[in-house]
């Protein structure tokens, strides 16, 4: 696909995601619902503010994929927040997108298709960078999930597993990133 053409395949995609809000909005203004419809423009400020933070990173790739995930089929939808303090993730971003692609695999692999899946990534520096995947919904199966964190977490790659919790309609893993 050319690259004008990309832009505006992702121009469209955010037209609709936009067009999707307003209507959201203007339903419950109709309804006289202010609250909610307060509630769901905090919500649009919110993850607007998360969208600003993914791309300036300076990880062109590792954004791109985030913010146009929801875009694609997969059995959840991926909300995500940025706790970083730095500014700066180019020296890290192929080995994270790497991690990334991988746990969108297992994840794909082991949510169970047309149920109510989410998925919360959280980026944040603790010692190190920290990916922290929060996952609610039902599970068909744990093993995808535990051959990806076998898979980036080597002596290679410096990825360690600080928690993993595996419970019937959740997953919690936390990965951390070293240098």
């Amino acid at each position: 696909m050319s690259k004008s053409a990309q832009i505006v395949e992702a121009l469209r995609h955010s037209r609709h995601d936009w067009l999707n809000q307003l209507q959201l909005i203007k339903g419950y203004m109709a309804l006289e619902r202010y609250d909610r419809m307060n509630d769901v423009i905090e919500e649009i400020i919110q993850q607007a503010h998360q969208d600003s933070k993914i791309s300036s990173l300076n990880a062109p790739v590792f954004a791109e994929r985030l913010l146009t995930f929801n875009w694609h089929n997969h059995p959840y939808q991926l909300a995500y927040e940025c706790l970083l303090e730095r500014s700066d993730l180019s020296d890290k971003e192929a080995k994270i997108v790497r991690i990334l692609n991988e746990g969108f695999i297992a994840f794909d692999k082991s949510s169970q298709i047309g149920e109510d899946n989410h998925l919360l990534l959280v980026l944040k520096d603790l010692d190190h960078l920290t990916f922290e995947w929060d996952f609610h919904g039902r599970i068909s199966s744990f093993d995808e999930i535990e051959c990806f964190i076998e898979r980036v977490t080597t002596k290679e790659t410096g990825v360690k597993c600080k928690e993993k919790q595996f419970m019937e309609n959740e997953i919690f893993v936390s990965l951390e990133i070293g240098p």
